[in-house]
């Protein structure tokens, strides 16, 4: 995931821009500049996607290999990333957890398209769609540290699979193949997806 933010909603906040050092104790400041404002730092924060990240800055995992329990047992990490999405709700800094009743989703609802919010999150190849729908230049940082290269994964932009029991599995493993190693294929995709992490081949 990237922090991606207008520099001049953060200058004209006096908002300091993140570095590539930046931690959540920075975060926190940039929200106590907020106050009263009626900014929010950012809009939503999905627990699956930020907490997850925030234990792997700490060495742990969401989800224990087995799957059978939780990856972690430092209770601490819990209490200390929801106690913090607490208080910046309560101070009205992000959104409250209702906000997935909302339509947030659309640029023209969201805090951050309207200049209302100075972060906006996402993976690398959403940004290009993320800055065409803002129509201004945008800026992109690394996530929140400390140890935000331990928090970061390569992610696959997209899963594919076939049924074990498939009676088409060879027509299956084509489609697949088209997809991930073939250039057009993915000139077709335009990169949206991520571009597949080994060389591809033109059709011939």
């Amino acid at each position: 995931m990237l922090s991606i933010y207008d520099p001049e909603v953060l200058k004209a906040n006096d908002i300091e821009l993140p570095t590539e050092t930046w931690t959540w104790a920075d975060f926190d400041r940039m929200g106590e500049q907020l106050l009263g404002k009626g900014i929010y730092l950012g809009t939503y924060f999905t627990p699956e996607q930020f907490f997850a990240y925030y234990l792997r800055q700490y060495g742990s995992k969401l989800y224990a290999e087995d799957g059978e329990r939780l990856g972690y047992e430092d209770d601490g990490l819990f209490i200390d990333y929801f106690g913090r999405m607490q208080q910046l709700a309560e101070k009205k800094l992000i959104f409250a957890p209702d906000i997935w009743t909302s339509d947030i989703g659309q640029p023209d609802n969201d805090p951050f398209y309207l200049g209302e919010a100075l972060f906006s999150w996402g993976y690398s190849n959403q940004f290009i769609s993320t800055a065409q729908r803002y129509g201004k230049p945008l800026t992109i940082s690394p996530m929140p540290g400390p140890n935000s290269q331990d928090g970061l994964f390569l992610k696959p932009g997209m899963f594919f699979s076939m049924a074990g029991n498939s009676r088409h599995k060879e027509e299956a493993a084509k489609f697949i193949s088209f997809f991930v190693n073939d250039l057009d294929a993915n000139l077709l995709l335009k990169g949206e997806r991520g571009c597949p992490s080994h060389p591809v081949s033109k059709s011939g």
